[in-house]
Parts: structure tokens; C-alpha cells; sequence
């Protein structure tokens, strides 16, 4: 039995669903910043201004997709060593179109912030700003959140996390989201992860983002591979296939310098040759009844990286 990370037919195409523009506090407006997503190649974009709806999705013009949605967020207070100290929960709320339940969100709505000093009530705030509308959620940022695991525990109403945040990595070295997303997946919450740029300055655009296999460059399909998981997160490498057979992981990619089959319980595996040379494949054999989930993170000899949504195994 093959057990496939991607559909079977279809091409994959480049996205970013988290990014600002002067609508709130990006750098370019709106039109400049799909012509700099358009120059490196990108083929559909969430425009996702803080607390301020997008559903122009003429800026997109005949050859990018543009998905409407907004960044919402809500401030709370965790005590440590017996000081109050800040955090927040941050999520990037996409429309998935036609087709799906509930009432879309006007153009240029405006949000309130969902601020409490109780972080479970910001979460359902913030929850209850989507309930009833046509709208899909991403859990953003939780290292420059300054949030603990038990702060996004059930995580419900979030199809994904983000894995990594440009604008993050320039701000603070908190881009990465890994032990979060593993933490939650050994706990049976299943939930996919996005790379994002987050961009505020010029210089973020273009750091992280998803390739979504699809049947069509059309927000039904693009959101069909989203919310099935047939999609990779990436700073730099290409992912061509992931899959199981017969017990054995098997992921082919671009030229990397290391892939990791990650896993729980057990440690899982690395693969690279010790001349330095670059590998394309990689294989794991799995253990019966040890494994939850297997997921694969390459890394290119730049250092750049991407990540495969796991594969759930039982």
C-alpha cells in the first residue's frame, strides 16, 4: 500500500499566504508587492493586512492568484519568576472560496484587537471573529508570540502552523516553529505547516513559502491541496514526491547536502554523503508499531531548508 504526501495528478505552484502592504504596515502597497512576488516567480498570494479584510483580488491581475484574508491577533499575560511578562496569539485568516459554509467577510472590514489576560479567552476571541464566516486559519509566529505549547493546546480552528517566519528570522531569530509542531502532532492534533514571509520590509519578501500540488491555479483547487495537506514548506529546496510503501519512507527533492526523516517515538534518520556530495533521494525504513508520523526536512547546501507535511501513520 502507498501512502502519497501529494495528489497524484496536477503541478505544484508557489505561494505566499502571510504578508503586509500599506493597507497596514508593509513597505509597498499593494500593487508593488505583487510585482515583487511576481518577479521571483510566485503564482498566488494572500494579502493579509493586520485587522483589515482584503478581497481585491484584482490586484493579482491575469497570472496571480489572490486569495482574500487579514491577520488577526490578541495580546494576554503569562507570569514567570513572578513577573508579569507579554504574549499573544497572531492568526492569518484566508477565505477558502466558494463551496464552503458560512458568510464571507466584507472588503476592507476592519478587526479589534481580541486583547484579555487570559490566553485561553484570546484564542476563543479570536475563534469566535471566524465562527459562522467563510474562512480557513493559520496559527502564526508562536516563537515571537512568546507562547508556551500549553497556550495553543487544542488548537482548534487552525489548519496549519506556521514552521517558519521570514520576517521572524530577521526580527529577534524566531523563525522556527519546529518543537511546536512536532509537540503537537505526538499529542494526535493534526495540523499541517506553512513557511510565510511575513514581510514588513522589502528585504523579507521572498524568504519562505508554500508549493501547493493542485489541480488548477483556481482558489478551489489551490485550497483543496491546502486543507488535504498536498503541499511542502520551503526557505529554498524543491520537494518532488513523499511517500510510504511497504513500510519504507521515500522522498525525492532538488540536490540537498542532508535529508531527515523525522518521527515519534523514535529518533529517526539522516542521510548525506560524506564526500559533501549532494543527494537527490532518501529512504527509511519504518518499525512496526513505533510511529505516529513521519515527516522530512532537506537541507540545501546554502543551509536553506524545507519541510514535507507529515504523513500520519496511525
Amino acid at each position: 500500500m502507498r501512502i502519497n504526501s501529494f495528489i497524484e495528478t496536477g503541478k505544484f505552484y508557489k505561494g505566499n499566504l502571510h504578508l503586509h502592504t500599506t493597507k497596514s504596515d508593509g513597505a509597498l502597497s499593494p500593487e508593488d508587492t505583487v510585482a515583487a512576488y511576481k518577479e521571483k516567480g510566485y503564482d498566488f498570494l494572500s494579502i493579509t493586512d493586520h485587522r483589515i479584510w482584503n478581497s481585491d483580488t484584482s490586484y493579482g491581475g491575469d497570472d496571480m492568484l489572490i486569495i482574500p484574508g487579514t491577520e488577526i491577533d490578541g495580546s494576554f499575560v503569562k507570569e514567570f519568576c513572578g513577573k508579569e511578562n507579554w504574549a499573544c496569539h497572531h492568526l492569518v485568516v484566508i477565505d477558502p472560496g466558494e463551496g464552503f459554509e458560512g458568510v464571507p467577510f466584507e472588503h476592507e472590514q476592519r478587526f479589534e484587537s481580541a486583547n484579555d489576560p487570559d490566553g485561553k479567552k484570546v484564542y476563543s476571541n479570536l475563534m469566535d471573529i471566524i465562527k459562522g464566516r467563510r474562512a480557513i486559519a493559520i496559527y502564526c509566529h508562536p516563537g515571537w508570540s512568546r507562547v508556551e505549547l500549553e497556550d495553543m493546546l487544542p488548537l482548534d480552528g487552525c489548519f496549519s502552523l506556521e514552521l517558519y517566519n521570514n520576517g521572524c528570522y530577521f526580527e529577534g531569530n524566531c523563525a522556527d516553529a519546529l518543537n511546536y509542531w512536532d509537540s503537537l502532532l505526538r499529542r494526535g492534533i493534526k495540523v499541517f505547516g506553512v513557511a510565510v514571509d511575513d514581510n514588513h520590509p522589502v528585504y523579507t519578501i521572498g524568504g519562505g513559502w508554500v508549493c501547493v500540488k493542485a489541480a488548477s491555479l483556481s482558489q478551489k483547487d489551490v485550497i483543496s491541496s491546502l486543507l488535504s495537506g498536498s503541499f511542502y514548506a520551503s526557505t529554498g529546496p524543491e520537494i518532488y514526491d513523499f511517500y510510504v510503501e511497504n513500510g519504507v519512507a521515500h522522498l525525492e527533492c532538488s540536490p540537498c547536502r542532508k535529508i531527515h526523516f523525522a518521527q515519534y517515538n523514535m529518533p529517526g534518520k539522516s542521510s548525506w554523503n560524506e564526500n559533501g556530495s549532494l543527494i537527490t533521494k532518501g529512504e527509511y525504513k519504518l518499525r512496526e508499531n513505533q510511529f505516529q508520523y513521519v515527516r522530512v526536512e532537506c537541507e540545501d547546501e546554502f543551509g536553506k531548508r524545507a519541510w514535507t507535511n507529515p504523513i500520519i501513520l496511525k
